[in-house]
């Protein structure tokens, strides 16, 4: 889209950015850029940017006056969508506000892209004032977004089951051979089958699942959904690689090579033995904690799944489907 003609040709320009991953990532790319222009944390709780608008931003329009600002920037990690698909970012006709939606961005190169942005954004006649986005590229930006690694601080029950069903089969002998017999293919099927029963287990109970109806367009809210199970899913496969490598280690310390080798009808020990009985017990161990994820439903986990914003998000979301059903 080009500019408005009635842009002014010297504007101040500043940027309001959700705390967490947008501030730190405009600050970087003003850095990067070489850009002098003043980053505030905040979040515009009421920002929903959907089909053609900018969302309700009137506590945009105050900070405006407030900083003395002719233009504010608002980089937020939620997304912007548009006529055809999603924005990457979008400015009024006024060219007083403009979004950037960091997700859009992707992950490689990500700054980079976010520098370009701010600095059209930042001129004072800018050459566009929107671009689109691509949804995968979307979709790698909001998962990226979500942290998926902040998720593992509130699974402590399902650390508990798999630390207490993996560590119970390493004492079994049966165990033993099991993992021995089962084949790489089927033991890699095993794992997946675990890993996806806990990742449902841990996205149903939690609520963390949407109707995809409640957010405008429809194809949003299975993109929320699919982000949603990534970010769980990705939390899920460092919970079994973790319990790998800690199942192991114990298997290696506490059952003797010769005893069990004799368990194993004389078969040759060496660390890839170890490595199958971890990696057996801790597919069990994680079905197990498929189990006991039911039993944890904390906020926490609901918190530590999503991004800042988007967990407010969903708060009012629930809020308001809440009251629509009194």
């Amino acid at each position: 889209m080009a500019p408005s003609s009635s842009f002014p040709s010297d504007v101040a320009v500043g940027i309001v950015a959700d705390p967490g991953i947008p501030a730190r990532d405009a600050r970087a790319a003003l850095r990067d850029a070489g850009l002098k222009v003043p980053v505030v944390e905040g979040t515009y709780l009421e920002f929903e940017a959907s089909g053609n608008s900018d969302g309700d931003l009137d506590q945009a329009r105050e900070d405006l006056a407030s900083y003395g600002w002719d233009r504010l920037i608002y980089v937020t990690d939620q997304p912007l969508t548009g006529t055809q698909g999603p924005d990457s970012f979008r400015m009024r006709d006024d060219g007083s506000l403009a979004v950037v939606t960091v997700p859009a961005l992707g992950v490689l190169g990500q700054r980079r892209r976010l520098g370009r942005v701010l600095s059209e954004l930042a001129a004072p006649r800018p050459a566009q004032t929107s671009g689109s986005a691509g949804v995968m590229r979307l979709y790698l930006g909001l998962v990226r977004a979500n942290q998926p690694g902040r998720l593992l601080g509130a699974l402590g029950s399902v650390f508990a089951a798999v630390g207490a069903t993996g560590g119970f089969g390493i004492f079994y002998g049966s165990i033993w051979m099991l993992a021995q017999a089962v084949s790489l293919p089927r033991l890699a099927g095993i794992s997946l089958v675990a890993v996806g029963v806990l990742t449902v287990s841990l996205v149903l109970s939690n609520g963390l699942w949407q109707k995809p109806a409640r957010r405008s367009p429809r194809w949003l809210g299975r993109l929320d959904n699919a982000v949603t199970s990534t970010t769980v899913g990705l939390t899920v496969l460092v919970v079994f690689a973790l319990g790998i490598v800690a199942l192991t280690l114990l298997a290696a310390v506490i059952v003797p090579p010769d005893y069990l080798s004799e368990q194993l009808d004389g078969a040759a020990v060496g660390v890839g033995t170890y490595v199958r009985i971890g990696w057996f017990s801790t597919a069990l161990g994680v079905l197990a904690g498929a189990i006991a994820s039911n039993f944890d439903r904390s906020p926490k986990i609901r918190s530590s799944t999503y991004n800042p914003r988007e967990v407010a998000r969903r708060e009012v979301s629930r809020a308001q489907s809440t009251s629509d059903e009194d």
